[in-house]
């Protein structure tokens, strides 16, 4: 799944959470059915780009930032020096 969209569902989820909880304790059954309503749309965002994905899964080439072995020598390990 695309980050972006992993965000925007985990954000949306979040919302209708806080929503649904805070109509619910206070009574306000509008924000409650809100706050239920996004994050329904939560889940069916995060549903619909799973289920799209999976052909994807295993096509895209590996990139790697590092190379696979250093062309410079390795470091002095480092010792402490007694004083006196």
């Amino acid at each position: 799944m695309p980050r972006n969209l992993k965000s925007i569902s985990s954000f949306m989820a979040c919302l209708g959470s806080v929503d649904a909880v805070m109509g619910g304790v206070g009574g306000y059954w509008t924000l409650l059915s809100l706050g239920l309503t996004v994050l329904g749309m939560a889940a069916f965002v995060r549903w619909w780009k799973l289920e799209k994905t999976p052909s994807s899964i295993g096509t895209a080439k590996v990139k790697y930032l590092l190379p696979p072995s250093s062309s410079h020598p390795l470091l002095p390990l480092l010792t402490r020096r007694k004083l006196g």
